[in-house]
């Protein structure tokens, strides 16, 4: 994932689930920095990356060949 990846955010500690933000960084002491958007305003958030999911909204694209198998 990108970092500026638009992406969904989930976090059961502040009661976020499915909350649209855009990926700022990833703190090298276990954050992400997030600009969460709440009611149509961003704000800055950090995210422990330990009870934290993001799913980047963009699907990625297929980079690895299939390997076909002959039976």
């Amino acid at each position: 994932m990108e970092l500026e990846s638009i992406v969904r955010v989930y976090n059961e500690a502040v009661g976020i689930k499915g909350g649209h933000g855009r990926l700022i960084r990833i703190n090298p002491q276990g954050y992400y920095e997030i600009s969460l958007e709440i009611q149509g305003k961003s704000y800055s958030s950090f995210l422990p990356i330990s009870c934290t999911a993001i799913i980047s909204i963009e699907p990625e694209t297929e980079t690895v060949e299939r390997i076909e198998v002959e039976r």
